[in-house]
């Protein structure tokens, strides 16, 4: 945890494997999954541990990267929704995987399920009535919220990458590597393809306008009941490694530099750079300041 005024450390705990994905922080706690097939429930304030929790019944270790890991680490970010969290622990499709809800302030858990022929990975998402887990190269499974039961899957979909839009629509990868192009997906809520985005990479949807980058140029492209009152335009831009919708902007995050154009029309609001030829794989927006991580490990904050 670093100090996010000045980017001095505050403190750091350490698990047994890595950590993958960010935590999620809920009311003060930081709840984070590890490699070692645990998820941690830490003080967010002082890194101090509250309660932990072991995916698997057991605790088998496997060699991957010079290193051991869980034979069920826990890939999957922590989701907190209705007073309730969801994890998984899983790895490979041949061993059984787990999908487990807790009590975020205890540590009780609801219900563990056990599923065989999965591989979950990426961040767990949810809509009004259903979980949605990511599985790498193969579909995303949806469960039941209350219950964890199966309810279906989104077999035109794939990738670790997903995003959950305000009005429940899903953007994601396709089903398979075999596509020649970069491709996303738009699903609706019925889970019906809506609309496909080739040479496409990086997206954003927000009040109903996709913003995204194909053919050398960012798009923003008004859906549904947006059409009326959001403008369709495009303009030339680098090939982003990142994409975020904050404020009034679209910031794209490129080798060594920040770009922000404005989501009304389009027009280069700014642009800056990092220290280094580092590739911007990392963009947030909080307190108004900007957080910029790179390929070479480094974090930067801006303000205006």
């Amino acid at each position: 945890a670093l100090d996010a005024a000045t980017g001095k450390e505050r403190w750091v705990f350490f698990t047994e494997a890595p950590v993958r994905l960010p935590p999620t922080i809920h009311e003060g706690t930081a709840f984070a999954g590890s490699d070692d097939g645990t998820l941690y429930a830490l003080e967010a304030t002082s890194g101090k541990m509250i309660w932990k929790d072991r995916g698997a019944p057991e605790d088998r270790r496997i060699p991957s990267n010079a290193s051991l890991i869980s034979l069920w680490p826990v890939r999957t970010a922590p989701l907190v929704t209705n007073k309730a969290l969801y994890y998984t622990a899983s790895l490979t499709p041949w061993e059984s995987s787990w999908l487990i809800c807790l009590d975020p302030r205890t540590g009780d858990r609801r219900f563990t399920r056990e599923v065989g022929g999965v591989t979950f990975q990426g961040a767990l998402l949810a809509n009004v009535n259903t979980i949605i887990a990511p599985q790498g190269r193969s579909a995303p499974l949806l469960y039941d919220i209350a219950t964890g039961l199966p309810a279906g899957t989104i077999g035109h979909a794939g990738g670790v990458f997903c995003l959950v839009t305000e009005d429940n629509e899903l953007i994601t990868g396709p089903s398979s590597q075999k596509p020649k192009d970069s491709q996303l997906l738009l699903t609706n809520a019925e889970g019906t393809k809506i609309a496909t985005f080739n040479d496409t990479s990086r997206a954003a949807i927000a009040q109903g306008v996709a913003f995204h980058h194909t053919r050398n140029s960012l798009k923003a492209l008004p859906l549904g009941a947006a059409r009326e009152s959001a403008s369709e335009w495009s303009v030339k831009s680098p090939v982003p490694h990142e994409l975020i919708v904050c404020g009034n902007a679209v910031l794209l995050g490129h080798a060594g530099e920040v770009h922000a154009y404005a989501r009304k029309d389009g027009k280069l609001l700014w642009k800056t750079s990092i220290p280094g030829d580092g590739l911007v794989h990392g963009l947030a927006v909080a307190n108004k300041t900007l957080y910029v991580s790179d390929s070479r490990g480094q974090i930067y904050a801006y303000r205006p």
